[in-house]
């Protein structure tokens, strides 16, 4: 079974940090946004020279591609997304099972999908369209990240978890499996993450993601991507590992930047459960 590759998620002010990791063999990859790189040519030949300078293998994490959205095939322009991917080499290339965008509109961030059967029948042929995309020109898998949900639809006949599930058998994908959305699930709504993590087949549980957020003056836990991972989350990263021999662990640290020495501490502690 081979060892994880302990990577990092690409934002500009840690991009010292990060290469100095990399450099030092803290970080054996790193995971890049490419949204905004792939639309016009001279954004892309920037992407491929920062790859080169970071000079270590990489994932493509994709935020805006709204999986769970029907205009999806009309409105994403997917083959040329895959057209401007196949000069990389990536490990993955991933996006998140949320419906963010229709039309026009684009909300910056994750929206739920409704979860029920229609919903699941548009998600499961959005990622099919998506994998066959970018395998033509691309082996890395394509594979879809859990979400917090905020919020349930009322037309929603299934659980968030359930959904994913049946993602993943209908697109017979991977998962991209953020333990730290799990968190914010038990946090506010009840999950029992370790019971969840036990439904997955192992097989599919392709990349993780481990981040930190805050708590809001109201009481709910948010996914900021802005402090250290909390405990629980690295027993369900311990717990996880146990299970399936994920590809890639990702650390996704996207605000508070100045803290230096607890993104360096959060890499050490994940370093010494998968060396």
């Amino acid at each position: 079974m081979s060892r994880p590759r302990l990577a990092q998620t690409v934002v500009t002010p840690l991009r010292p940090l990060i290469e100095d990791a990399v450099r030092g063999g803290l970080l054996d990859a790193v995971e890049v946004v490419p949204d905004e790189f792939l639309g016009q040519p001279a954004a892309t030949e920037l992407l491929a020279r920062m790859l080169d300078k970071i000079d270590a293998p990489y994932s493509f994490h994709f935020t805006q591609m709204s999986l769970g959205s029907p205009d999806f095939p009309d409105r994403y322009p997917l083959e040329r997304r895959a057209a401007a991917i196949a000069r990389f080499e990536p490990l993955m290339i991933s996006d998140h099972l949320s419906a963010a965008s229709v039309g026009s509109f684009a909300f910056e961030g994750n929206l739920p999908c409704v979860h029920d059967e229609r919903g699941l029948a548009c998600v499961v042929d959005n990622v099919r369209a998506a994998a066959r995309a970018f395998a033509a020109g691309c082996e890395c898998p394509f594979i879809v990240e859990n979400i917090p949900c905020e919020f349930e639809f009322a037309a929603s006949t299934m659980s968030p978890e359930d959904f994913t599930l049946a993602v993943l058998e209908g697109a017979d994908c991977g998962l991209l499996l953020d333990l730290h959305n799990l968190y914010v699930h038990e946090r506010n709504r009840g999950l029992d993450a370790e019971a969840f993590i036990d439904t997955l087949d192992p097989r599919r549980v392709r990349e993780l993601h481990l981040a930190g957020g805050e708590t809001l003056a109201w009481g709910e836990y948010v996914d900021g991507h802005c402090a250290s991972i909390p405990a629980r989350v690295i027993e369900l990263l311990e717990l996880t590992l146990a299970r399936c021999s994920p590809t890639l662990i990702v650390l996704e640290r996207e605000h508070d930047f100045d803290d230096h020495a607890g993104i360096i501490a959060d890499l050490e502690r994940v370093r010494g459960l998968i060396s």
